[in-house]
């Protein structure tokens, strides 16, 4: 005798007793004993197992199943259980194995990249690090306002800030705003000067100098600083010679 045996995989159905195959292996010869065959079926979460069995001797041939009404239902057929008989029970005992990629590969024997659903076999090698993008700045101080000129080696998203510190624990925020800056091109920031600062260096002599302290800088690049040192506007009184 030759006896052949598919594994099904059912989910419940909407009437009661009924299952619907939603999942089944190749045909495996089994016989007397344990008999172990890898196969690839998605399971979820509730679903019920299954099999299909498949005799032959001297010519005849028989096909059949536990607990199903019919022998051999296809994916997507529904079917109704028969009442449970004593003594008779599924033959079989499934290893259900994880598969974080979602490719159809059993993680722990069938699958040596479960981080790639590309692969199964070894993980390819991850690509080299990107090099770090640099900027290269310069600033130029006018009144009212800082010019920083700009270029980076690769397209970024930079951005140009800062801070000044205007004596007696006061300070104030500076601000050129965020351009994309594309390699081989020169982009120009404004930092234009608040009102504190400004106030700051109208009561500044002019003889004294703040300085403001800016970084530009951007995603995955090294951060450029800049200092630029303003003089104040605060012009000198003329002193009288006595005669």
């Amino acid at each position: 005798m030759t006896l052949q045996a598919k594994l099904k995989v059912f989910e419940r159905a909407a009437g009661p007793g009924q299952f619907k195959v939603v999942g089944e292996s190749d045909l495996k010869t089994v016989g007397i004993g344990v008999f172990t065959n890898p196969t690839r079926v998605p399971v979820k979460s509730g679903d019920l197992l299954g099999n299909s069995l498949f005799a032959s001797v001297e010519g005849l041939s028989a096909i059949g199943a536990f607990f199903c009404v019919t022998g051999d239902p296809g994916v997507g057929a529904i079917v109704s259980t028969l009442a449970l008989e004593p003594g008779r029970q599924n033959p079989i005992t499934v290893t259900v194995e994880p598969d974080a990629d979602g490719d159809g590969y059993g993680d722990e024997t069938q699958d040596k990249c479960p981080t790639d659903a590309s692969a199964q076999g070894t993980c390819p090698a991850p690509p080299p690090p990107a090099a770090p993008i640099t900027l290269g700045a310069t600033a130029l101080a006018k009144k009212g306002f800082v010019t920083v000129a700009l270029t980076a080696s690769a397209q970024a998203n930079v951005t140009v800030a800062g801070s000044v510190k205007l004596g007696k624990g006061s300070s104030a925020k500076l601000s050129g705003g965020t351009q994309i800056v594309a390699p081989g091109t020169l982009a120009k920031f404004t930092v234009l000067f608040p009102a504190k600062l400004k106030k700051a260096l109208q009561r500044l002599p002019k003889s004294k100098k703040l300085t403001l302290a800016l970084t530009a800088g951007a995603p995955g690049a090294t951060t450029t600083n800049l200092t630029v040192k303003v003089p104040g506007q605060l012009k000198s009184k003329p002193r009288h010679r006595r005669t």
